[in-house]
């Protein structure tokens, strides 16, 4: 017994000596890795700051002591494949690893999907997304089921590109998009809106990027809060980048040293200030509170309080474009022909009412293909080889009827009344109209509209007579 409390004072002697685990080391426990990529030789279109944007991102995150894959400029399969290296890794270090993903270069959505465009991709056609551009999903799915302790993904892409000049209908912006747990995705411009391309030597978004990521002791979600409010104030308020997602607990990429001195503003009174009504605050810090919240409410309560505030038109442009955003990510979401009417009815000229059309119109010509009849269906050509044309019987003349031994009249049938031909007709009609709605059990009683229900165009063709 002596000799183990002998052993055991030595230990608490040696423990004391070396001091508790240094910041340094709190890092080097975790696997921290990053993809960079900055895109910038666009034909037509350069951008002038998407290299330096993604040098000055990648130079933050070294100093947090991480793993930084950077390229510029690579092609969709370049591209790709760096990023299944990357991937590896990142499966590879285990459940201690965090990941942080940072495209810069012209972005879009469609169909409510967000895209990547790569330098040298052909976009002349909505068909081209799909293929020639990187779907955003296929790189924030596999990074979100991989093993870590925290992962986020900074888009630096919502720019007014030349592709919307090619195609009709393109929506503004990127699309709103849910995070799995432990993923924060991040915009450098509110959803549905473009943000202009920044000045030589660097961007708005990237340079509050450098700046926030450089500070000690804050979790991830407040650094996406203060990149807001910085980009903002760089910008006039022109520019409101936009995240979603939380990592608990909190993930903080620099510790704060001991013998650093302490923040201008504590975190307790910085979160009672945010949690005030906005009726309560005065202008200016009321305008910066919803800006740092970002939320539909906090706007309208800002737009109720200060009508006449010079901040007011800025925040109603927010906050339309965010409702319509949350809009249109319910219909696709619902993906029903009554949601896009809705959204038609509600938003007539939006940014997405050439994506409802088309949706509307392809499901109404489904019912109505699906809702005609076997014998009305479209037969194939008599001239095709493989078709067997059954040949009809030829009428016999009055010649080649039999006759009677007795009689040398050929017997004719009896002619019909004109009348009981009109009844006869009306009768077929009506059998073709009965049996045009219940050919198949899915068709309805009425045929489908490609206008919205109660409208004085659908009672109009609804009450069009059928051919």
């Amino acid at each position: 017994m002596r000799f183990l409390s002998r052993a055991l004072g030595f230990l608490i002697l040696a423990v004391a000596a070396l001091g508790p685990l240094s910041p340094v080391a709190a890092q080097e426990s975790q696997s921290r890795f990053a993809f960079v990529v900055g895109s910038d030789a666009y034909e037509g279109a350069p951008l002038a700051t998407a290299a330096n944007d993604a040098a000055l991102v990648a130079d933050a995150l070294k100093a947090a002591q991480f793993d930084v894959t950077g390229a510029r400029n690579l092609d969709q399969d370049t591209l790709r494949a760096s990023y299944r290296e990357f991937l590896a890794k990142v499966t590879a270090a285990g459940p201690g690893a965090v990941s942080i993903v940072y495209l810069s270069g012209y972005g879009l959505q469609f169909d409510g999907e967000n895209y990547f465009v790569p330098p040298g991709a052909t976009i002349a056609r909505d068909s081209d997304i799909s293929l020639n551009a990187i779907r955003l999903s296929d790189l924030i799915r596999p990074l979100s089921g991989a093993p870590g302790r925290g992962r986020m993904v900074l888009l630096d892409i919502a720019y007014a590109s030349p592709f919307s000049k090619q195609i009709q209908g393109l929506a503004p912006g990127l699309a709103i998009v849910e995070p799995d747990a432990g993923t924060i995705v991040a915009f450098n411009a509110a959803p549905g809106t473009w943000a202009q391309p920044g000045k030589e030597p660097y961007g708005p978004y990237a340079q509050a990027l450098g700046e926030m990521l450089r500070e000690p002791g804050l979790p991830l979600e407040e650094v996406l809060v203060r990149v807001r409010t910085r980009t903002a104030e760089l910008t006039r308020a022109a520019q409101v980048p936009w995240s979603a997602g939380k990592i608990e607990p909190a993930l903080a990429l620099l510790e704060r040293a001991a013998d650093a001195p302490a923040p201008a503003v504590p975190a307790d009174q910085l979160a009672a200030e945010r949690a005030k009504p906005v009726d309560k605050l005065p202008e200016s810090l009321a305008y910066s509170a919803v800006i740092d919240r970002d939320t539909v409410k906090g706007y309208e309560d800002f737009v109720a309080t200060f009508p006449k505030s010079p901040y007011t038109k800025n925040v109603r442009g927010l906050l339309a474009a965010r409702r319509e955003a949350r809009t249109w990510r319910r219909t696709l979401d619902v993906n029903t022909q009554n949601a896009y009417w809705s959204y038609l009815k509600r938003y007539p000229r939006g940014p997405h009412a050439a994506e409802a059309r088309r949706a509307t119109d392809a499901r109404v010509a489904h019912a109505l293909r699906a809702c005609r009849p076997r014998s009305s269906r479209r037969r194939p050509s008599t001239s095709s080889p493989m078709t067997i044309r059954r040949r009809r019987r030829p009428r016999k003349s009055i010649s080649t009827v039999r006759t009677s031994p007795i009689s040398t009249i050929p017997r004719r049938r009896s002619p019909r009344p004109s009348s009981w031909r009109r009844r006869r007709r009306g009768t077929s009609r009506r059998r073709r109209q009965t049996s045009r709605t219940t050919t198949t059990s899915s068709c309805r009683k009425s045929p489908p509209s490609r206008f919205p229900p109660g409208s004085r165009r659908r009672a109009t063709w609804l009450r069009r007579p059928s051919r």
